[in-house]
């Protein structure tokens, strides 16, 4: 499927879901809302601030891919499933060991010169996918699959991502009202993208 016809597929895939997909954003956004009024207790800018917020961010980690799986899910059967929004939870330890050490290959990447970290960012774009896909998989394994996976399809993805800037610079002249529309439309093209990967490879 290429680009255009990713997006409309999308776009067709979210009419008359919206209510239903928002009432999965909304849990992870008021828990995430929360947390950050709590960090603001403490002081974001401060050393006890910081420390909580990192804290935080780490718990939040199966939380994020349960909001994955829950467009996996939509994208795969059109239901909607908002349990697996934390069923994660038991997968702690390897969802966090995953996320943390690509984190850090990208981060190295970005110290030199840029370029090298949005290549890795590309490359390992499909991580949290298969984290849920390809549960059977080590941490190694998955990082693995994930660049062997993205080969040839970094490009695709990057413009795939790029063609929706034009709608991401209307979100402050709409007061953030558009994203009811837009963050449901590009979660859904962005998944549908990653599971034809992993169904074609």
């Amino acid at each position: 499927m290429n680009r255009v016809d990713l997006k409309n597929w999308a776009k067709d895939k979210i009419e008359g879901n919206k209510a239903e997909l928002w009432k999965g954003i909304l849990l992870v956004a008021i828990l995430t809302i929360a947390s950050s009024a709590f960090v603001e207790m403490f002081g974001e800018k401060s050393t006890i601030g910081g420390i909580i917020g990192f804290i935080i961010e780490i718990l939040l980690i199966p939380v994020s891919i349960g909001l994955m799986h829950f467009f996996i899910i939509f994208v795969r059967t059109g239901e909607f499933n908002k349990d697996v929004i934390f069923d994660h939870y038991g997968e702690f330890w390897k969802l966090v060991g995953t996320v943390l050490i690509m984190g850090i290959l990208i981060a190295i990447g970005m110290i030199f010169f840029i370029i090298p970290g949005v290549y890795l960012g590309l490359s390992y774009s499909i991580v949290p996918y298969l984290l849920i896909e390809r549960k059977d998989l080590s941490i190694s394994e998955t990082l693995e699959l994930s660049r062997k996976m993205m080969y040839g399809k970094k490009m695709d993805f990057l413009i795939l991502g790029l063609s929706f800037l034009g709608w991401c610079l209307l979100i402050p002249f709409t007061f953030g009202i558009i994203l009811i529309w837009l963050y449901p439309y590009m979660t859904t093209a962005t998944t549908k993208f990653m599971v034809d990967v992993i169904d074609n490879y």
